[in-house]
């Protein structure tokens, strides 16, 4: 029996293919990648662009939606959200489709919820530039539900700005592995951030408050496994995106914030990060 259903949700971008790609080599081989594909606007692309290029590996599996639900702000966490609904397996992961994994992330956040009987896990993000291929590990962001990211702490420390959530806290929803229980009870969450012109765009730190409120128990894996691109050169760019929004995802970003955040977070802890240690305890 497959353990865990990876769910990514597709417009045609040949960015996936290494984000299928990385599933593939996972080191955890039980389980499946549910790509949805958003609707007829974006089927043409995938058929073209991605379809022929995928390999023969029955543990893909593609469902093309009949409308497209990531218009309007609400991006792939319509998708997300209907994942609970509809997947047999008990454990479920998200994976963007610019995004990929280190090749034991899957094996380290199952064995890791398994061993520690928990409802959800999640692990730490890499920064690659890739542009350059230069890389960082963010230990200033995605570093989980116990820890305020770096930019709230700064400004309440130097402008008396108090932070709020849930946009205080995060983990990338690529870092996720959460039991299809309790995504079913916490999964709606993803899509409510639309209800408020304040939370746009923050569907993941919306995810963590309502897991943060079901009092499940969780812990971190302390490994950056989730690898999350910036910088992009403009061939990479998804060019519908970049048509339809002025913000165009993580792709704008550089390296610089992320070593900002890190010297910032030095300050406060050395060396030794909180979220970084093998021995998390289970919360």
């Amino acid at each position: 029996m497959n353990k865990v259903t990876v769910v990514t949700a597709c417009t045609g971008d040949r960015s996936v293919l290494k984000a299928i790609e990385s599933v593939r080599n996972q080191t955890e081989t039980e389980h499946i990648h549910l790509l949805v594909v958003d609707g007829p606007v974006f089927a043409e692309e995938f058929n073209a662009n991605v379809r022929p290029q995928l390999p023969n590996d029955s543990r893909i599996k593609i469902l093309e939606l009949p409308w497209n639900t990531g218009h309007d702000g609400y991006y792939c966490y319509r998708i997300y959200a209907l994942a609970g609904l509809i997947v047999d397996t008990p454990w479920i992961a998200f994976l963007d489709q610019d995004c990929y994994w280190e090749e034991n992330h899957l094996e380290s956040l199952t064995t890791l919820a398994v061993e520690k009987c928990l409802s959800w896990v999640y692990s730490l993000r890499k920064i690659i530039d890739l542009s350059n291929g230069e890389a960082v590990n963010d230990n200033c962001e995605s570093i989980g539900p116990d820890e305020i990211c770096w930019q709230h702490q700064y400004r309440a420390l130097y402008h008396g700005i108090a932070p709020k959530r849930p946009w205080s806290y995060l983990v990338d929803m690529n870092s996720y592995l959460i039991s299809r229980d309790l995504i079913l009870h916490t999964g709606p969450h993803m899509i409510q951030h639309k209800l408020s012109e304040a939370m746009r765009k923050a569907g993941d730190r919306v995810l963590l408050d309502a897991l943060r409120q079901s009092g499940s128990p969780y812990a971190c894996s302390g490994k950056h496994t989730a690898i999350w691109p910036v910088n992009a050169p403009c061939d990479y760019r998804d060019p519908a995106q970049d048509e339809a929004e002025i913000w165009s995802g993580n792709r704008d970003m550089e390296l610089e914030f992320f070593r900002q955040g890190n010297s910032f977070m030095r300050e406060k802890y050395g060396t030794d990060f909180p979220w970084t240690r093998q021995d998390n305890p289970v919360k």
